[in-house]
């Protein structure tokens, strides 16, 4: 479904993940994640020009508050 829309980036641009995490009391996770990427980290990955560690290296994760 996002496929248009990630082809659609310009390299300098980001793609987020917003997600809402299941309550579960007393588990110490947050109850929400942000993930942000860049599109170029995104293409070069796919091209092969960088390894799938280095392409998670590249992810910027947001904790939320814990539950």
């Amino acid at each position: 479904d996002y496929g248009r829309t990630l082809k659609s980036l310009k390299d300098d641009e980001s793609f987020t993940f917003n997600v809402k995490v299941t309550r579960c009391r007393g588990c110490e996770i947050p109850s929400t994640v942000e993930l942000n990427v860049k599109n170029s980290t995104l293409k070069d990955f796919n091209s092969g020009k960088i390894s799938k560690e280095a392409a998670i290296a590249k992810i910027s994760v947001k904790k939320g508050p814990g539950q």
